[in-house]
């Protein structure tokens, strides 16, 4: 199973693929006061098994760690329908990555829309995990088959004191770790 970055079809793979060189990226959306980021669209995968990684994000820009979080995903355009899953990983170096929590077994992937999940993120305290990545599919179902579709993936819920911007955030810059 391939892992496959969000802005192109490039594969990754995990102890050698460098958070500051993924593929995609994050735009800031602000409604009533309320910061979210939004993913770059994902591209069709190369792989019908294929897991989608997102966009990494740094704490010590995004500050995830240590509160209750909201974050999703929005399948514009449906995927086959199986059973796929959805999680939330860190990293402490940008290279080898952990499961912090699986927000969902099965996202039903085949149906277009907005799902959002409350994640309490305080056994992670501000700062103690250096990258963050959320995933699709890491189980390998088969989202592909007979469709091409495509998602964004959503953070929100920060702290007020974080001010967001396009050029703080994402695998951009130096390793914080």
């Amino acid at each position: 199973m391939a892992k496959i970055m969000f802005g192109g079809t490039t594969v990754i793979t995990d102890g050698t693929t460098h958070a500051s060189s993924y593929e995609g990226t994050w735009s800031v959306n602000i409604e009533e006061g309320v910061q979210t980021l939004v993913s770059s669209t994902s591209e069709t995968m190369t792989d019908v098994d294929a897991e989608l990684v997102g966009p990494p994000l740094k704490e010590s820009v995004v500050q995830l760690g240590g509160g209750k979080r909201l974050i999703g995903v929005n399948i514009t355009t449906a995927y086959a329908d199986v059973a796929s899953d959805f999680g939330l990983y860190g990293s402490h170096d940008g290279k080898n990555w952990f499961l912090v929590t699986e927000m969902s077994t099965d996202i039903t992937p085949d149906v277009a829309g907005t799902q959002m999940f409350s994640v309490d993120l305080s056994n992670y305290p501000a700062g103690s995990v250096a990258w963050w990545r959320l995933s699709l599919n890491d189980e390998a179902a088969t989202l592909e088959a007979g469709s091409t579709g495509d998602c964004n993936f959503l953070v929100s819920g920060f702290d007020k004191n974080v001010s967001l911007s396009p050029d703080n955030i994402g695998g951009i810059g130096p390793d914080p770790s």
